[in-house]
């Protein structure tokens, strides 16, 4: 019911010189590719990992510029407090 939503795969490996009534080896393999998964989660994470990397960037800086960033982090937030 679910596997066109699911691609739900199934495969079987039936070995042996009888294999329909007495099989000498079996080997079955299933795979599920969940969409929700494979289609919002993956690209997500991948954002996510992206602008982790960005981020990194600004602790590497000198002294300097972490000032310089707090500096226009609260002159940005007194510059938005005064129009709202």
């Amino acid at each position: 019911m679910f596997g066109p939503l699911l691609r739900y795969r199934t495969e079987a490996k039936i070995k042996g010189r009888d294999r329909r009534h007495f099989p000498e080896s079996m080997v079955v393999e299933t795979e599920i590719k969940p969409p929700i998964e494979t289609y919002i989660y993956a690209p997500l994470l991948g954002g996510f990992q992206l602008a982790g990397k960005m981020l990194t960037n600004l602790q590497t800086a000198s002294i300097h510029v972490h000032l310089l960033y707090v500096f226009a982090s609260i002159f940005g937030l007194l510059v938005l407090g005064r129009f709202l």
